[in-house]
């Protein structure tokens, strides 16, 4: 994990001097005092990282330390919402000491050892997609459906389901296989749809558009995500923004925070053009560079940065 320094204090404005790569909107935590300050980022420049906490400052002095974990602000969805009382960092209140929330506590937000009674509504051998039904549970008489992740794409096929019975919420309840006939892994990157009444239901006098984003009342929103072991879902990029080499996907914003690691550098855009050329716009303290690379040459000039 990427680890900083505290080089500068303002009130809940901290910057950090850091070791690695940081995502803007990343958490990361700072340690003083035998406290854990939770902060997020809002600003990346070069190996400078500016970011905001959520409490109180005070004591918090250059050089403290400060440790990234790689995750995004989420809130995190399963069995147990329904019955908790959250503050807006999805801490457990009623976990806490005391009346007032002391600094540097926070809770897990749901209950790895409960045990919820699943109830499967598919069986094995059916065709499920995206946001289809696996099974339920019952939490407060209000049915919580087990679905398949939003952003898995194509059709897949239930290669297996749990029986009915007792479940935690780290427990396995179904194993998909692709078109392919291999296993969906968690966290493979697919595309992102959501639901809701807050959602567009077409695209003015435009049918074709229609057709192609909204499927069953789902807006495939053309973002590109993946999803952790424990359900907390990240964007990754747009989807009309990747392309394939070698086999790989390869998403713009990966280089942008693969160069955003050298200090020579302020801010950088990334977008592909034409015969996967890597178009770059970089700044730096003197200037700003507008160019067009293939592999072999951004690599070259990565090589230059580092001797920077």
């Amino acid at each position: 994990m990427t680890k900083g320094i505290v080089s500068g204090v303002v009130s809940n404005m901290v910057t950090l001097r850091v070791d690695g790569p940081v995502l803007q909107g990343e958490i990361c935590y700072i340690t003083t005092g035998g406290d854990r300050l939770m902060a997020e980022v809002i600003k990346v420049v070069g190996s400078d990282v500016y970011v905001q906490v959520f409490e109180s400052t005070r004591g918090l002095k250059v050089g403290s330390e400060a440790e990234f974990t790689g995750h995004q602000l989420e809130i995190q969805l399963g069995p147990g919402m329904l019955s908790k009382n959250y503050d807006g960092l999805q801490n457990d209140l009623d976990k806490m000491d005391g009346v007032f929330l002391k600094r540097g506590q926070y809770t897990y937000a749901l209950d790895d050892d409960r045990k919820w009674e699943f109830k499967p509504l598919a069986k094995v051998g059916d065709k499920v997609k995206a946001s289809d039904w696996l099974g339920a549970v019952e939490e407060n008489s209000q049915p919580l459906k087990i679905m398949v992740p939003f952003q898995q794409k194509g059709v897949c096929t239930v290669k297996s389901i749990a029986k009915e019975g007792e479940y935690t919420i780290k427990d396995t309840i179904a194993v998909l296989t692709d078109e392919q006939g291999n296993d969906v892994r968690q966290g493979d990157v697919g595309e992102l749809a959501v639901k809701g009444p807050g959602v567009r239901t077409c695209y003015y006098k435009d049918p074709k558009a229609t057709a192609e984003v909204l499927h069953d009342g789902w807006l495939w929103t053309g973002d590109m995500a993946r999803q952790d072991a424990e359900g907390f879902i990240y964007l990754v990029d747009r989807k009309k923004d990747v392309v394939i080499s070698g086999g790989e996907n390869i998403y713009p914003v990966q280089i942008e925070n693969l160069i955003r690691k050298y200090d020579a550098v302020k801010d950088v855009a990334v977008w592909f053009g034409s015969r996967l050329a890597l178009n770059l716009m970089v700044e730096t303290p003197e200037r700003i560079i507008i160019s067009k690379a293939r592999v072999p040459e951004f690599k070259l000039w990565l090589q230059s940065l580092h001797r920077k």
